[in-house]
């Protein structure tokens, strides 16, 4: 919005902006700002002043009647905290000098919280009453930890240490584990670094030799791996350690091990258009409780495409535990968002399509054998090359596409178009447990494909007693509507009920 005045706002107010939940839609946020601006326009043109002074009656009631004791509220008062005026002063072409402030605010204040971070998993392992409660707290922390504190712990292990630990890693469960799954050992990395880091400031209290480890008869082969790590940095740095640290390295493996087993793919659902993703989620939720960890997305036509990203990164971060996540998407752009995830935010993610109830249920059904996120995408991928080159289906659309309906078509893409029927009658033909045979094929791309183009000329067909058909045959009608909203979204239509009611007729005589 150009308003062509500097902008004044008390940093109260900035602080409501951002405890404001937009309900994962950054569109809303951007409306929120436009409407605050336009009110306070309005005020600066009926006066004098040439400054558009944000004030708290420009605010919309909800964002008025926020609370302050959100748990950000103390977050956000530090950061504020660093602006050495109540007031931000922006001038007609954005800039401020509390961006600078800000910015640096942030670095310090991030580097604060990383460091506090870091300093809670250094510590003298004699000072712990409970080793097992602490390791249990430990790993608890690690896999709910985002991905900046993960990349300051793993920045912070001695090179030495992963040396000692891959040299001494014997059992195949342990190590398989430490590979796979490399964040959920940090903290005995981190804690081996630091026991090092001691022993080199000659600030180490030694072991007695006497105390004897209490982990050698539980879990015998995680023991053998802890006393070669310790025995190894007793002979290199010529010293004698306390078996607590055994115990300590025993039991963590053992945990860790646990946890890894425990660790299964995610699913993030993505789908085009409103409440598809979301309806699924709810309907997997009620028939599969609490047998995987599953969320829908759904892509709004008010949405920009970096939107849905900047959502998916946070709910793939929240659900991520170190096996990776499976995005089930309808058709592109959306399937390239395990791209975004893997490049852009380190999280293991592989992508299955399309979407549909029938896969997400043998996806939950893999998860539930034990498979992994690799061992998932493959056997889809091979499914799916095995499928396509021996489905005389595909190579008849094909055929049918070139020699007719390619010669047919006025203007729109006949590609484009019979893709997503294709995606469309599929749907249709699984919701209605059809046999999508050729004579039905022909039918409804024929049909639908000229139908597309007759929506957009906005020269509809008209279908005699409406009404009293959709009442006879009201199941279907509503699987046929429901398949069609992506088409609708892609092509930018609105299909009438009296064409749904002519493609309906298809599947029911």
């Amino acid at each position: 919005m150009q308003t062509k005045f500097p902008i004044r706002m008390h940093k109260d107010i900035l602080a409501l902006f951002v405890l404001k939940q937009y309900k994962e839609n950054l569109t809303e946020l951007h409306n929120e700002v436009r409407q605050v601006c336009s009110k306070a326009f309005l005020d600066a043109c009926n006066s004098s002043l040439n400054i558009l002074a944000i004030g708290f009656q420009h605010l919309s009631v909800e964002m008025s009647s926020l609370t302050n004791d959100s748990p950000l509220k103390l977050t956000i008062s530090r950061i504020l905290s660093a602006l050495p005026n109540d007031y931000l002063l922006i001038d007609e072409k954005g800039n401020s000098s509390a961006i600078d402030y800000f910015r640096d605010a942030s670095k310090d204040y991030g580097l604060a919280r990383i460091n506090n971070f870091i300093c809670e998993f250094n510590t003298d392992i004699e000072t712990i009453d409970n080793i097992q409660d602490y390791v249990t707290e430990n790993l608890s922390i690690l896999t709910n930890c985002g991905n900046t504190q993960l990349n300051a712990l793993k920045n912070s292990i001695n090179p030495i240490t992963y040396q000692l630990f891959l040299k001494a890693i014997t059992d195949k469960t342990t190590l398989n584990n430490f590979n796979q799954y490399p964040t959920l050992f940090y903290g005995s990395l981190i804690h081996v670094s630091n026991l090092i880091k001691r022993i080199e400031n000659y600030s180490y209290s030694t072991g007695s030799g006497n105390d004897q480890p209490y982990t050698k008869n539980i879990y015998a082969n995680e023991y053998q791996d802890a006393e070669g790590i310790i025995r190894s940095i007793e002979n290199l740095y010529h010293c004698q350690i306390s078996s607590r640290e055994i115990d300590f390295i025993t039991l963590y493996f053992a945990i860790a091990n646990q946890c890894a087993n425990k660790s299964a793919p995610s699913i993030i659902l993505l789908s085009h258009g409103p409440d598809i993703a979301k309806t699924m989620e709810i309907f997997i939720k009620k028939e599969f409780p609490s047998e995987v960890k599953i969320i829908g997305i759904d892509y709004q036509p008010e949405m920009q495409f970096n939107d849905l990203l900047e959502i998916t990164a946070i709910r793939a971060h929240e659900l991520d535990n170190g096996a990776g996540i499976l995005i089930i998407a309808d058709f592109e752009p959306l399937l390239s968002v395990s791209d975004y995830l893997r490049i852009n935010e380190n999280i293991k993610s592989r992508t299955l399509s399309p979407l549909s109830l029938t896969l997400i249920q043998d996806t939950i059904s893999k998860i539930a054998q034990g498979l992994t996120l690799d061992q998932i995408a493959q056997v889809h991928d091979k499914k799916t090359e095995t499928k396509t080159p021996a489905d005389d289906t595909i190579t008849f659309i094909d055929k049918l596409t070139a020699n007719f309906i390619n010669k047919t078509l006025t203007f729109i893409d006949p590609n484009k178009a019979v893709s997503h029927l294709s995606t469309a009658l599929n749907s249709i033909c699984e919701n209605l447990n059809l046999l999508q045979t050729d004579n039905i094929t022909v039918k409804f791309l024929c049909h639908s494909v000229h139908m597309l183009e007759r929506v957009i000329r906005k020269e509809p067909l008209i279908y005699p007693k409406l009404n009293s058909f959709i009442n006879q045959n009201q199941k279907t009608f509503q699987v046929i509507e429901k398949s069609f909203n992506t088409i609708e979204e892609v092509f930018g239509i609105k299909i009438s009920s009296d064409e749904l009611a002519y493609i309906t007729e298809i599947f029911i005589n």
